[in-house]
């Protein structure tokens, strides 16, 4: 699990913004991560960067083949 914070300067410095995780299957060569979000931290484009720094762990870092995302049954 990885803590995501505001960088210094930004509004909320400091403070957790969220969470997000990865669950690795190393079998099949693939990466699933999962994210949450205080709600005050909604629309600062988080999520985007957020998403590069995963693809960046799984391609570059981990050589994995695939990420996937499973959303969850309501």
């Amino acid at each position: 699990m990885y803590v995501l914070c505001p960088r210094d300067g930004e509004d909320g410095a400091g403070e957790i913004a969220g969470t997000t995780s990865v669950e690795i299957d190393w079998e099949k060569r693939t990466l699933q991560p999962g994210i949450w979000f205080r709600k005050r931290f909604w629309g600062r484009r988080y999520a985007g960067e957020r998403a590069a720094a995963v693809f960046t762990l799984a391609f570059d870092r981990l050589d994995l083949e695939v990420v996937t995302h499973h959303r969850p049954r309501r």
